[in-house]
C-alpha cells in the first residue's frame, strides 16, 4: 500500500476553482499533473492512468485549400518537438480526387518512409479512413528533432484533389 504524504502532492488549483479563474488549466493538463504526482509517489501508473491516455494530434496542411494537388516531395515538413509514439496517421482533402489514378501520400522520418502501405484516397473520397487499402505504419517511434516530411506520390488523373491535410496521432514518450 502506498502512503501519500500530503505535502508532496500539489493538485492544480483548477480542480478547486471555476473555469473563469485566471489559472484555469485544460482537463488534459490537470489529468497529466495528477498522473505525474501519483507516478512520482511510486503508484503504479498502469492501474490508474497510462501514457496512452494522453493522445494528441499534429495536423499538417500540405497544400492550400483550393488549388489542384501536384505530385512531389516535401510538400510540407516539420521537426518533432519531443519524443512521440505514433498510433495513427490519416489524411483528408477538401476536394476529392477522381480518375483511375489514386491520390497517394507518403510520410517519412529523416528521409525514410514510415509507411509500408501509403495513405490512399479512393476515387471520389475525401478521407483515407474509408480507403480500401489502409495505411500500414512500420515505424511508430519518433524522437525529438526528427524531420517529418510529407510527399505526394500521385494525384487523381481526372481531378487531382485539393486542400490536403495529414494528421499524425499518438502520445508523448
Amino acid at each position: 500500500m502506498t502512503i501519500i504524504n500530503p505535502p508532496e502532492v500539489r493538485l492544480p488549483l483548477s480542480l478547486q476553482i471555476s473555469p473563469e479563474a485566471p489559472y484555469h488549466q485544460s482537463q488534459s493538463t490537470v489529468l497529466y499533473q495528477l498522473w505525474d504526482a501519483l507516478r512520482k509517489l511510486g503508484t503504479s501508473s498502469s492501474t490508474i492512468i497510462n501514457d496512452t491516455d494522453f493522445t494528441e494530434s499534429f495536423v499538417v496542411a500540405c497544400s492550400d485549400e483550393t488549388s489542384g494537388l501536384a505530385a512531389g516531395t516535401a510538400k510540407a515538413s516539420f521537426r518533432m518537438p519531443y519524443d512521440f509514439t505514433i498510433t495513427d496517421i490519416r489524411a483528408a482533402v477538401n476536394t476529392a480526387p477522381t480518375g483511375t489514378t489514386l491520390l497517394t501520400v507518403d510520410v517519412g522520418k529523416n528521409g525514410t518512409s514510415i509507411l509500408s502501405t501509403k495513405l490512399t484516397f479512393d476515387a471520389g473520397e475525401v478521407t483515407t479512413t474509408t480507403a480500401v487499402a489502409q495505411r500500414v505504419i512500420t515505424d511508430t517511434a519518433v524522437v525529438d528533432d526528427d524531420l517529418i516530411r510529407f510527399d505526394i506520390i500521385s494525384v487523381g488523373n481526372s481531378v487531382a484533389g485539393a486542400g490536403l491535410k495529414v494528421s499524425i496521432t499518438g502520445f508523448a514518450t
